[in-house]
């Protein structure tokens, strides 16, 4: 068991954007486009089961809209169970995700750290941070430092949009 399992979305949200990804090595990005959120997973069953559960409520997914999206969403996440991540499950993924939102990115913390893939290299170029070798700790230490301070301003960001819009 997970340790957001069997808890209510808002009192856990944070929880795996606030990891240090040097323990937690399975990563992913979502975003509603206006919204990106950069999220930590121990493995392959964590990560998959956070986004079948989770995070289609992090984007506003509720009773009907959310019963009606899992099993497009199981379908995706169980061959990603099967065979691992890749560009064909991640745009799988996007296809039963639409309009609500959309998965930009899904890797491990050696490639992210390093800028190893597109997605990766430019988010670290547009949030001022240098990429690194996840083998030379202290640089993971101040990334993870700097990816969390990021997470904390966002979600403050979000809280005050959340608010102003109800």
């Amino acid at each position: 068991m997970h340790a957001w399992e069997g808890q209510n979305f808002t009192d856990v949200a944070l929880l795996p954007q606030r990891r240090d990804p040097r323990r937690f090595q399975l990563g992913c990005a979502t975003t509603n486009g206006q919204h990106l959120v950069l999220q930590w997973f121990r493995n392959m069953p964590e990560i998959t089961q956070w986004l079948r559960r989770m995070e289609p409520q992090r984007w506003g997914l509720r009773g009907a809209d959310l019963i009606a999206i899992k099993p497009s969403l199981e379908a995706v996440l169980t061959e990603v169970d099967v065979h691992g991540l890749s560009e064909t499950s991640r745009q799988a993924h996007n296809a039963a995700a639409e309009p609500h939102y959309s998965l930009v990115w899904w890797g491990d913390f050696t490639t992210f750290a390093a800028g190893g893939d597109t997605w990766s290299r430019q988010f670290l170029e547009n949030s001022g941070i240098t990429p690194v070798s996840d083998a030379d700790n202290q640089a993971a230490k101040e990334l993870h430092e700097a990816l969390r301070a990021r997470a904390e301003a966002e979600n403050q960001i979000w809280l005050a949009r959340q608010a102003s819009s109800s």
